[in-house]
């Protein structure tokens, strides 16, 4: 049934997609900044260590299938986004990773609500959910192995969590800047902040 449900997302996006007047992809690389405690406890058991800065890359399609209509919604972009992200614990060998597939709602702010100073530009706001594949969250104990030599790294099998984005983004030309906020709900969330920058084809 699972299997069922994701298909049929997939095809009502892709139809969305497809039959769009203007579509748009674009890929994008950001810092990934973490929000709030990445304290991860260390043996002995007395030590406590953070995650470093970390980046994210992702590529996002969409389109305008209410371009047509003369209303509000003709602003409204559907899509769907790919993202992998990747941060270094300064305790571990192995890094904390997630793969996001995720479906995305875009609106572009109609110009005449902008001030003057930047027509140039195009506004917009994003909102977006899906699935995220990981193996450890933010908070997770230690994955190095203490009881093997130290270059042995635990493996465990990707879990599967629930994850949302919402951000606000600006588009000149070609060129997409946005800061984006997304948090996974692993056993205790895990959440950063991205500023990207990418490139609109």
């Amino acid at each position: 049934m699972r299997a069922f449900s994701g298909a049929a997302m997939c095809v009502v996006l892709l139809s969305c997609f497809s039959h769009a007047k203007s579509t748009f992809s674009s890929f994008s690389w950001a810092l990934a900044l973490p929000v709030g405690n990445t304290s991860a406890m260390t043996l002995p058991y007395t030590n406590w260590k953070r995650l470093d800065v970390g980046w994210d890359a992702g590529m996002t399609f969409f389109g305008k299938p209410f371009l047509k209509l003369d209303n509000a919604s003709s602003d409204l972009a559907l899509g769907g986004k790919i993202s992998y992200s990747r941060w270094k614990r300064d305790s571990t060998l192995t890094p904390v990773t997630f793969l996001g597939m995720q479906g995305i709602l875009r609106y572009f702010i109609p110009s005449q609500y902008l001030p003057p100073m930047i027509e140039p530009f195009d506004l917009f706001a994003q909102a977006g959910g899906g699935l995220f594949i990981g193996e450890y969250g933010f908070t997770s104990p230690d994955t190095t192995d203490w009881s093997q030599p130290p270059a042995e790294v635990k493996v465990t099998e990707g879990k599967k969590y629930f994850g949302m984005n919402v951000g606000v983004g600006i588009n000149w030309n070609v060129i997409e800047i946005m800061p984006v906020v997304t948090m996974v709900f692993t056993n205790k969330p895990s959440m950063w902040l991205s500023i990207s920058a990418g490139m609109t084809f």
